[in-house]
């Protein structure tokens, strides 16, 4: 799977899959921006991992913040899922991902049938997530289209 991502989503391609964006989904990118952008202080050190296709990178993420410190993890709400999974049509369209499987796509899940697989992570999946960890956190959903996961370090 490391070389779909090498082959298909380097850095033009991605920068292309968000210019190809309709309407709906740039409004979804820049909810999910200001959001984000609101939880940052100017002196704040951020560090972000698992942009783009790898949205919950789960213990690391924990274990490289300081304590006080928040990790924020992001998912697609199910509100979203017609105008999600419309723009990975069009990204299949131009061949940026390959063609969607639509007979096993569903559930929040989008699979291509070169092997390529989004998943997302529901307000549930989350509560599972954290639910072992024994720390405060806070579940928000923004613009009915994307979740986010805050949990203080």
């Amino acid at each position: 799977m490391s070389d779909y991502y090498s082959n298909k989503l380097s850095a033009g391609r991605l920068r292309l899959c968000y210019d190809l964006a309709p309407p709906r989904v740039k409004q979804y990118l820049n909810a999910e921006i200001d959001f984000i952008l609101e939880k940052i202080k100017p002196n704040d050190n951020v560090l972000e991992l698992g942009c783009g296709y790898g949205r919950v990178l789960i213990n690391e993420a924990l274990r490289v913040t300081k304590p006080g410190g928040k990790v924020i993890f992001s998912s697609y709400s199910e509100k979203f899922w017609n105008d999600r999974l419309n723009w990975f049509h069009i990204q299949s369209e131009h061949g940026l991902i390959g063609e969607i499987d639509y007979s096993s796509t569903g559930n929040g899940v989008i699979v291509c049938k070169d092997g390529f697989r989004a998943t997302t992570f529901s307000k549930e999946d989350f509560n599972i997530l954290v639910a072992g960890l024994k720390k405060d956190y806070k579940i928000t959903e923004v613009d009915n289209s994307s979740i986010f996961c805050e949990i203080i370090v």
